[in-house]
């Protein structure tokens, strides 16, 4: 397996870190297997900016659907969390996996 970790905050109604965890599986070193971090970044950018999204699961599904949709990533581990929105715990959130279908 191959991963990797991309943190990304985002500063919505509460300040919002995103961290993905792509693998891919190389059965070769062709950059064409390569993971590509810049357009998964990128994607998870447009879904934040596409408008007011209520819930960290769904933020945190709409993320793992976009992930999978890249034939290379075969497994997704995603984590979304909301900074100081309970007072008594330094974040509140989710983290979820998705792995790509055997088909």
């Amino acid at each position: 397996w191959s991963g990797g970790l991309v943190s990304l905050f985002f500063n919505a109604t509460a300040p919002t870190e995103i961290y993905i965890f792509p693998y891919a599986t190389l059965s070769d070193l062709s950059i064409a297997n390569v993971i590509d971090y810049d357009h998964l970044i990128a994607g998870i950018e447009a879904i934040v900016e596409s408008g007011h999204i209520n819930l960290v699961e769904t933020l945190a599904d709409l993320i793992g659907d976009f992930c999978m949709a890249d034939r290379r990533v075969t497994r997704a581990r995603i984590k979304v969390e909301k900074l100081d929105a309970l007072a008594q715990a330094a974040s509140a959130g989710i983290e979820i996996e998705r792995h790509a279908s055997l088909s």
